[in-house]
């Protein structure tokens, strides 16, 4: 993602909004026992987030996960097992799905250090496979949790790109090989 595509805020409209909530926290699905993540149609999915400055229940620092889903989807299971509501932007077509991660790393993800998101084989390795695939070498979310070199070459030239920096800067090990996330990007309503 691009520097000035973290300026933008969440946008509610077909397909799935990109965003570094779906991107970082979202494969933690698979570690629940009903695997919430193999009921997902991606066809409905709108967007996720960390909460919604609209509904007060929660903020940010809980561990929550926010999905946005169209009406059309079939929203039987949604509704039957998990806390939900319609999401209050100006049209009644999206509702909003509330689940509790099973790994409290929020500290973590709104510090940027997506590196100390996960610990251990086997987050690692469930989030690196889809339908029981292996696709590390392909996962470029993958690459930053585990600092690959692939990944440091490629954050570094982004940043080179968007700051028009010269002379080059160089990422180290030491730093995290993506931007830290940006709420208007991470957040339903937030102003």
């Amino acid at each position: 993602m691009e520097y000035k595509e973290l300026q933008e805020p969440i946008t509610i409209e077909e397909g799935v909004f990109k965003n570094f909530t779906g991107r970082y926290l979202l494969p933690q699905l698979k570690l629940m026992d009903d695997n919430p993540l193999d009921k997902l149609d991606g066809r409905y999915v709108s967007a996720f987030a960390l909460c919604d400055k609209k509904y007060h229940s929660y903020d940010e620092f809980d561990n929550k996960l926010f999905i946005a889903m169209s009406l059309k989807a079939d929203l039987n299971y949604w509704m039957e097992y998990y806390e939900y509501y319609m999401l209050q932007d100006g049209e009644a077509n999206k509702l909003v799905v509330i689940l509790d991660l099973p790994i409290d790393n929020r500290s973590a993800f709104l510090e940027g250090r997506y590196s100390d998101l996960y610990t251990g084989e086997d987050i690692i390795t469930k989030f690196a496979k889809t339908n029981g695939v292996e696709t590390t070498t392909l996962t470029s979310a993958w690459a930053v949790i585990n600092k690959t070199d692939q990944a440091r070459v490629t954050f570094e030239n982004k940043v080179n790109k968007d700051f028009a920096l010269d002379p080059k800067i160089i990422i180290t090990k030491d730093q995290e090989y993506e931007y830290p996330p940006v709420m208007n990007r991470e957040i339903f309503n937030y102003k």
